[in-house]
């Protein structure tokens, strides 16, 4: 995304371009749409339940079976989840039925097809990374990229794996950066990355807004404040209760040093998954990464709030956070 382009009208295209073209009905693009803005506003299991009711009208289609998958992976991501109870697994199982019985069809190496296994398996591989299960999430990211390069030259028109293929050059360019003794040969390339997820974002007719979103924390990476600073505001905009772009607000602030403001958005998160009774993980980290930010800051008296919200939280759920507050809380007062 350029500095000269409109972030809220590019936010909007990504949005609304998200399931046009290929070989989706119009019923289907406005149903998909539908599921999208309201993983856009964290409405998780809202855009499950759309997700299952497109799944039983038409079991067929890959595209639904990719949103559900990506709702229930961004949900266990913005809640901390990584134990416990888990329907991803049997989800992407039957999504993986679907892509055999149509790989045997007609349309079996079509770009599309291509695409959406390659998006199915990439949500499959960032899922089983969260879970520390790290030898599959390698194995699958792999897939998902060899998979979308194959969708590529199907179609070079394909903006959508422009996603996939960019993010796959940057990391690759950081860990080159990172190793460079062990990992000297290793091909990737920052500027080439970016440029390709900018192309998605401006693009793409499934992943745009998710190349909007991870933009954003690249361009903090990259020092590029004020284009950060830009697309995220005009996230938050359109999508008050998007706490993706929140998170990315935050790390934008830390970046810049700006503690006392970093402080307040933490706040602002950790006060939205304290309504969440599953988000009890998050709402630890977020308050204590709040109390954090306001020591940091100077400000002793909001880094003692915080500590002690927190450690009210400590008292029905405990979390590993809590040490580290208690911690913090006697270094501010002094072990009173």
């Amino acid at each position: 995304m350029k500095n000269s382009i409109n972030a809220a009208a590019l936010i909007l295209h990504s949005l609304w371009c998200l399931c046009t073209g290929f070989e989706a009905s119009q019923a289907q693009k406005c149903a998909a749409r539908s599921v999208m803005e309201q993983i856009a506003e964290c409405q998780f299991d809202r855009a499950v339940s759309s997700a299952d009711s497109m799944i039983a009208s038409d079991s067929s289609e890959p595209l639904f079976w990719m949103l559900k998958l990506s709702a229930l992976a961004l949900r266990q991501l913005d809640y901390a989840e990584t134990s416990g109870p888990d329907d991803f697994a049997d989800t992407y199982e039957k999504a993986e039925m679907v892509l055999e019985t149509l790989e045997k069809g007609p349309s079996g190496r079509s770009s599309y097809l291509l695409t959406m296994k390659g998006f199915i398996r990439l949500v499959a591989a960032s899922h089983a990374m969260h879970r520390k299960n790290y030898l599959t999430g390698l194995r699958r990211g792999l897939n998902a990229v060899s998979l979308c390069k194959d969708a590529k030259e199907i179609d070079s028109a394909n903006a959508d794996v422009d996603f996939v293929l960019g993010l796959n050059n940057y990391g690759r360019a950081e860990l080159k950066k990172k190793f460079w003794g062990m990992l000297f040969w290793y091909s990737g390339d920052k500027r080439s990355g970016i440029a390709a997820m900018e192309r998605c974002s401006k693009n793409a007719q499934f992943v745009g807004f998710a190349a909007v979103m991870v933009l954003q924390d690249i361009y903090v990476r990259e020092g590029m404040f004020d284009t950060a600073m830009e697309g995220t505001g005009r996230l938050l905009v359109l999508y008050p209760g998007c706490r993706f772009a929140m998170w990315s607000l935050a790390k934008l602030h830390d970046a810049q040093k700006q503690y006392g403001r970093a402080a307040q958005t933490y706040g602002r998160l950790a006060d939205a998954y304290e309504k969440i009774p599953l988000a009890f993980r998050s709402a630890g980290i977020t308050r204590f990464s709040q109390a954090q930010r306001f020591y940091l800051a100077g400000d002793m008296d909001g880094a003692e709030a915080a500590c002690r919200r927190l450690l009210d939280l400590c008292k029905n759920r405990p979390c590993e956070e809590c040490g580290d507050g208690e911690m913090l809380l006697k270094r501010i007062t002094g072990g009173k």
